[in-house]
């Protein structure tokens, strides 16, 4: 195989950059939101405070995992390893939107 074939983009490499990007934007605008909406969530109870913090953490890291994710991302030689990193890639893209 090539060098350039090896490291050539794939559709799922592009897709995983494509959606850490856009993750990490999301996370910048959170991040506001909490700031300028809720005033860096003082005086607000526990619980809440921790939802925000937790969920606004998950998708720092679900973004950066992503971003990470669509700069190395090298397709698997062997089937069934193609397939469950697949199966791994796309269960990973669709988790994040739960939070």
């Amino acid at each position: 195989m090539l060098l350039s074939q090896r490291f050539a983009p794939s559709k799922l490499r592009n897709a995983h950059f494509i959606v850490g990007t856009i993750a990490l934007v999301i996370f910048l605008a959170t991040g506001q939101y909490m700031y300028w909406w809720h005033g860096h969530l003082h005086g607000m109870d526990n619980r809440p405070r921790l939802l925000f913090r937790s969920a606004h953490i998950y998708l720092l890291w679900s973004a950066l995992l992503n971003t990470v994710l669509g700069l190395y991302f090298q397709p698997c030689e062997v089937k069934l390893c193609r397939n469950w990193g697949l199966r791994c890639s796309g269960t990973e893209n669709r988790v994040k939107w739960l939070f």
